[in-house]
């Protein structure tokens, strides 16, 4: 009987230590194609086994103006059929029924966005640090990037009690490989173009993700280098760095996403996400 105990908690175990737990939403608009793009960031776990990789019921909510439209465009993951890392179809995002204006927060419009569960939908074998496209869309009335194109914001965005909601719950939440709530935050980047701003400005950051530590490799000589988590708090500031390898001391960073931004002498920049585990 010690024997079996032993045995189930060992496969208990190995199970949990596998399942992604903490994900953020995280949104690039392309400034080539005018498009919004939703990842996850995985924060916290893995996954490698099929039920570990299949996508749960989640929502994600967009907020726009009011007045201003939404349209899906392109869905890229998760992949249907994808147990055996064969599939070609990507899952069906659906875009719900909006509301409009509501009078607990009448600026803004709200989109839910949801996956369509049959048939089963897989991602391919996830780590910490991994960043997941998951679909685009298009919104606004001139096509430019407007700050005002958000992720809803729980505990901030009216509620479902709230006046003129409806009773409707627009909360994001995240599910995979499970029912347990995986959703952790939102990151909303202005500006990104289809080629890598570390193939202008050479630098190198590892290991990523990180513990105690990480070493930016310089090949340029730098006017500034900032660390600074989601929310914009500065971790690190560095000015006047020659080429080299620098070491930064993290053992006190909370566990998370960062940005390394890096400025060079002539006016190239590079932005890095990195996770601390």
């Amino acid at each position: 009987m010690k024997n079996l105990f032993l045995l189930l908690f060992f496969i208990v175990s190995v199970n949990l230590l596998g399942q992604v737990t903490s994900v953020d939403y995280l949104m690039k608009y392309n400034c080539e194609t005018n498009q919004y793009d939703v990842n996850i960031v995985i924060l916290e776990g893995s996954a490698t086994t099929i039920p570990q990789r299949a996508q749960f019921n989640s929502q994600i909510t967009i907020v726009v103006p009011s007045g201003e439209t939404l349209e899906l465009t392109e869905t890229y993951m998760p992949i249907q059929n994808n147990q055996a890392y064969t599939g070609t179809v990507p899952l069906k995002w659906t875009l719900g029924t909006p509301l409009i204006s509501p009078s607990a927060q009448p600026e803004s419009d709200f989109y839910s966005i949801t996956p369509t569960l049959s048939p089963a939908a897989f991602y391919n074998d996830l780590e910490v640090g991994d960043i997941v496209k998951l679909f685009g869309f298009t919104a606004g009335i001139t096509g430019q990037y407007d700050e005002n194109i958000r992720f809803f914001k729980n505990g901030v965005d009216p509620d479902k009690g709230e006046p003129g909601m409806g009773g409707s719950d627009f909360k994001n939440g995240f599910t995979i490989g499970g029912s347990t709530q995986t959703y952790h935050g939102n990151i909303e980047e202005s500006c990104v173009t289809d080629i890598e701003e570390h193939f202008q400005l050479r630098v190198s950051v590892y290991p990523n993700p990180f513990q105690n530590y990480f070493k930016i490799e310089l090949q340029d000589d730098i006017l500034n280098i900032q660390i600074i988590d989601t929310e914009g708090k500065v971790y690190y500031e560095s000015i006047n760095k020659a080429k080299g390898t620098l070491t930064v001391n993290a053992y006190d960073y909370p566990r998370g996403v960062y940005y390394t931004r890096i400025v060079s002498r002539i006016g190239l920049v590079s932005s890095r996400r990195i996770v601390k585990l």
